[in-house]
């Protein structure tokens, strides 16, 4: 038992210092909505403040701290800086999911509370992401609507995402349908719910129902606020309504504390429901104090100034910022090496430069993955020569979209852990890590008990050395493996994680990394495969969204044209997204930033001319902010 330090003698945890507004928010008795920009150290001051409220027993035990977080890869991360800052005993007493996660927890522990109506069956699927248009249509088509409200050809007209998330995700299931769209609404629900052996799922079906039953049910409230003290919202910016109603529903006007973190300059979610303004709607509804961090501990001091500035100018289409912030910068802007815009005749042309770049970086020592190729769409086709350019210069380069939320799953996080551990010729500290992971998930905490599970591991290693000393040839084989393996933990890590305890999400995912992993190259050593998988010696290539809260050494972003950014013209509203998706991917860089544009480029099977007039705009910032627009020498 670890003994309490007075709040007043506690010191941040592995770093120097923390900046005035960044103190004040780690100690805090109040609510917080903190304002930080690219590179502020949001997940560090989280992670602090955790260390604090842990550590000075603010949150008193059995209490714990909840983290909610956007994406997968962002509660990962918070996760771990958690685990490294305060230790694995401390811990293990803070919580971090996605919304999307946290909502299923809900619905998973909850069910027998929702009506029979609307309850899904235990065993439900989660579909990912949203129903396309398609999907939509073919519910609609197994639909037949009473005479008195239309006909099944009048449903047609509801063929839209537009439908599912304005409507279905909106409508009142308790209360007799008005007309064919209610009854349409009421009725997806129903065919989602109903159709088949087991009930599918949305996320956003799933958060609706998770908040039906916090808000009829006050047993759930207080069961949440009597487990939770302090509560983490991290990018914050994207918050959704609907996330929102559920932050809301369970701790708007109790002790519990909330710290809200984020940048409303990388909004860039509109498109999936994000709040216009989660923060102005925040700080009034919770009397929270509101708090900026100013320093930008990520970028160089050439690219840092721009940094400011941009975040300076978008804060000005909300008033915020002050009119000497967003003068054009002076001095003359950082040197081109540093951070530019480059012109190219073609892709092609543009490919062998960013290439030629690439390769001098990893000279010089920067690691593959602390090189970043961003795209603001469409990736696979914007990157397609670069792809081919690279691989003749011996450089491998993947695409990141599909893999980075599996790679952030915990379940393949501790496969990947296991796998090195168990079969790889020196696993060193994987060895020790994986023991660590084991004992934290099944509460082992004696010498005897440590002692009989290194005994198991040493008896499964020797046995699969022999059995399997590199990559199998074969889907099956994997799979038996993987089995092999996730006899150590699979109970285990269903009971931690919400995600893994109802429906086939976890079997699915098993599935997926089976499937990357025999796509290795069978024979290869345990330690190149499992390198391939995680992207050790590869470049990764993603889109804006992707990246958000990654930071690399150098980014590499590739058509800034008006093709990329195409909706920048529909709306003020849509401008401000794609200037925001612009800031995300300057400010993913330390050391260099490139942006590049072809006059002429071929997307897949078709070749165009590329203008730059749309968006204009995003020029005329680089300019009055220092960046040079260059055209390097033809080869």
């Amino acid at each position: 038992m670890r003994l309490l330090i007075a709040p007043s003698d506690w010191t941040p945890r592995g770093i120097d210092e923390l900046e005035p507004a960044a103190d004040w928010s780690v100690r805090a008795d109040e609510n917080t909505a903190v304002v930080a920009g690219p590179g502020a150290g949001k997940t560090e001051l989280l992670a602090q403040r955790a260390c604090f409220l842990l550590e000075t027993g603010v949150c008193v035990p059995p209490r714990r701290l909840l983290a909610i977080s956007f994406k997968r890869d962002a509660a990962r991360n918070l996760r771990d800086r958690v685990k490294q800052r305060a230790g694995s005993e401390l811990g293990r007493r803070f919580d971090s999911y996605t919304f999307d996660a946290f909502a299923k927890s809900i619905l998973d522990q909850f069910l027998r509370a929702v009506p029979s109506e609307v309850r899904p069956t235990a065993d439900y699927d989660v579909l990912l992401g949203s129903p396309r248009a398609e999907h939509v249509g073919d519910v609609l088509g197994r639909m037949e609507p009473p005479p008195e409200l239309g006909c099944a050809n009048d449903l047609r007209a509801f063929e839209s995402e537009l439908f599912y998330k304005r409507k279905v995700l909106q409508v009142d299931l308790t209360v007799p349908p008005a007309d064919l769209e209610h009854w349409a609404a009421q009725e997806f629900w129903r065919r989602m719910l109903f159709d088949g052996p087991r009930s599918r799922l949305y996320f956003g079906m799933i958060n609706r129902l998770a908040l039906g039953i916090v808000r009829t049910d006050a047993r759930v409230r207080r069961a949440y606020r009597a487990t939770y003290s302090h509560v983490f919202l991290d990018e914050f910016q994207d918050t959704t309504q609907a996330q929102y109603a559920l932050t809301r529903a369970l701790f708007h006007g109790t002790p519990t504390r909330l710290t809200a973190v984020g940048d409303p300059q990388q909004r860039i979610m509109g498109w999936a429901g994000a709040l216009r303004n989660a923060f102005a709607a925040f700080a009034p509804d919770f009397r929270a104090v509101t708090k900026r961090l100013e320093r930008n501990r990520r970028a160089s001091p050439q690219i840092a100034p721009v940094v400011r500035f941009l975040a300076a100018r978008l804060r000005d289409e909300t008033g915020e910022a002050e009119s000497a912030e967003i003068a054009a910068l002076e001095g003359g802007g950082p040197p081109p090496e540093a951070c530019g815009a480059f012109l190219f005749d073609d892709d092609a042309s543009e490919a062998e430069w960013i290439a030629d770049q690439i390769t001098i970086l990893l000279e010089e020592g920067v690691a593959p993955r602390d090189i970043c190729v961003l795209a603001r769409n469409r990736v696979a086709l914007y990157t397609a020569s670069l792809v081919g350019a690279l691989a003749n210069r011996g450089v491998e380069a993947r695409l990141e979209d599909a893999l980075q939320d599996l790679l952030s799953e915990p379940l393949v996080r501790l496969l990947l852990l296991a796998l090195r551990a168990l079969l790889t010729r020196h696993p060193g500290a994987a060895w020790i890590d994986f023991r660590e992971e084991l004992a934290a998930l099944q509460g082992i905490d004696d010498d005897d008990a440590m002692t009989a599970l290194d005994h198991r591991l040493s008896a499964l290693r020797r046995s699969l050395r022999e059995r399997v000393p590199t990559v199998p040839s074969g889907v099956d084989e994997v799979r038996k493996l993987v089995a092999d393996v996730e006899q150590f933990f699979a109970v285990s890590l269903r009971n931690r994680y919400a995600q893994y305890q109802r429906g086939s999400f976890y079997a699915d995912t098993i599935s997926q990394f089976v499937s990357e992993l025999a796509g290795t190259s069978a024979g290869a050593s345990w330690e190149r495969a499992l390198d391939s998988i995680e992207g050790v010696t590869t470049i990764p290539m993603m889109s804006i969204h992707k990246s958000k809260g990654l930071e690399y050494e150098a980014v590499f972003f590739v058509g800034l044209e008006d093709g990329a950014f195409w909706s920048f013209g529909k709306s003020r509203s849509h401008a401000v997204e794609e200037l925001n998706a612009f800031f995300v991917a300057i400010s993913r860089a330390k050391e260099r930033v490139a942006f590049t544009y072809a006059r002429q480029r071929t997307l897949g099977d078709r070749t165009k001319q590329q203008s730059r007039a749309e968006i204009g705009e995003l020029y005329d910032l680089m300019e009055a902010a220092g960046v040079r627009l260059i055209q390097p020498d033809a080869k």
